[in-house]
């Protein structure tokens, strides 16, 4: 099939994807997941390995869009009126569910899979654990109009723990390629990660100062989408050339914009616009990619990482809940609203599969976190339902 008319078929089968599992109550990330296995060289084989090639550059591409967009969630004005229990919590549960996937699933992978560099992918699995998907619990609790401390806390970690996961893979793709490298310099094993994460930061930072100049001359909608996308998509360019995180980069440069106040509100809402599309093109191949008999192969694991993903936020939870002195209820139910995982866990894996060093990693780990999503999809929005009708937020009338 020509590359074209795969690109176009992705676009409208995964569509009608997502449609089909609205109509079954499901979240429209299933759908796109699940057709694109369908039509993978699993199954149907009329996406094939040509054309997951060809379409590459995709996933990289969408993904500075969502680096992006999670920059700009970050307001100080509203973070600033928040709880110091958001910062405690998504600390503290992103480095737990980061630590007790890695030395969790080490052995697993080490003496009963006996996979190649068990460390090095545990500790991307590890990484990769730190992200939420908020899509699934806002939709929940726009839904049920819930509103009380575990709703405000909810919003304000999961709007951190993208961000906290960026840094946690930055960390553990610098320690791999120490690890690779076979590098005996414990400093900088240490050094090496934070001088990456403050080029990154203060790259997209520098491009945020300059882009929100360079909009006072823009005048249009259309213009706006090109500048914005253009600067993005050459940040993120910039940043690999230099050898950063291009998501963190363009995390930093969200952050500015949102933080700007000469940056109008329309700079973000032209990319609120076509992010719907750039998702179903986003899924779809990310099911795609999936083989079946890795997936059989992987089950263990991806039950392991999900239950210690799980236990690693609840302790997290409870101890930032309790270093903060939290309300009972978000202690006691926060970790539930957790639980979602999709658009930023697997961005990550498949980006490691682009690193030429790491893609046998990126492979096996990207079978494994589609495995997971679909899990997590399917019971994530259950979860923060069933966390704020216990802890009493959902309006009774909803």
């Amino acid at each position: 099939m020509n590359i074209f008319a795969a690109l176009g078929l992705l676009l409208l089968i995964g569509y009608v994807g997502g449609r089909l599992a609205n109509r079954i109550n499901l979240p429209r990330v299933s759908g796109y997941l699940f057709l694109g296995v369908l039509l993978s060289p699993s199954l149907l084989n009329i996406i094939t390995n040509e054309h997951i090639e060809a379409f590459n550059l995709i996933p990289d591409f969408i993904l500075f869009i969502i680096a992006f967009t999670i920059g700009g969630g970050l307001k100080m004005r509203e973070l600033k009126g928040l709880q110091k229990s958001i910062f405690y919590i998504t600390a503290f549960e992103a480095s737990l569910a980061f630590i007790m996937v890695t030395v969790g699933l080490y052995p697993v992978l080490r003496h009963v899979l006996k996979i190649d560099d068990p460390f090095i992918t545990a500790l991307f699995f590890g990484a990769i654990a730190s992200a939420t998907a908020p899509a699934a619990t806002i939709a929940v609790i726009r839904e049920y109009r819930a509103k009380g401390p575990l709703t405000q806390t909810l919003l304000g970690v999961v709007a951190l723990d993208d961000a906290a996961a960026l840094i946690n893979y930055s960390i553990a793709l610098s320690l791999a390629y120490m690890i690779k490298t076979e590098s005996s310099a414990v400093f900088k094993m240490l050094a090496e990660p934070i001088k990456d994460i403050f080029l990154a930061l203060a790259l997209g930072l520098l491009a945020g100062f300059l882009l929100s100049r360079a909009l006072s001359a823009v005048k249009t909608r259309y213009g706006y989408l090109t500048v914005i996308v253009g600067a993005i998509t050459l940040l993120g360019g910039l940043a690999n050339h230099l050898g950063t995180s291009p998501l963190l980069a363009n995390m930093a440069l969200g952050f500015y914009m949102t933080n700007d106040r000469r940056v109008p509100r329309t700079a973000f809402n032209v990319i609120d616009e076509i992010e719907p599309t750039l998702f179903v093109v986003f899924f779809t191949l990310a099911g795609a990619h999936l083989e079946l008999k890795n997936l059989l192969h992987g089950t263990l694991i991806i039950f392991l990482y999900i239950i210690l993903r799980l236990l690693g936020k609840a302790i997290g939870v409870l101890t930032g809940g309790a270093a903060s002195n939290a309300p009972k209820t978000v202690r006691k139910y926060l970790a539930l609203g957790l639980a979602p995982q999709a658009g930023v866990a697997i961005g990550l894996a498949l980006l490691l599969n682009q690193e030429a060093n790491f893609s046998g990693q990126g492979r096996f780990i990207i079978d494994v976190i589609i495995g997971s999503t679909v899990i997590y999809e399917l019971t994530g929005p259950l979860l923060a339902k069933l966390a704020l009708t216990k802890a009493g937020e959902v309006k009774e009338n909803a």
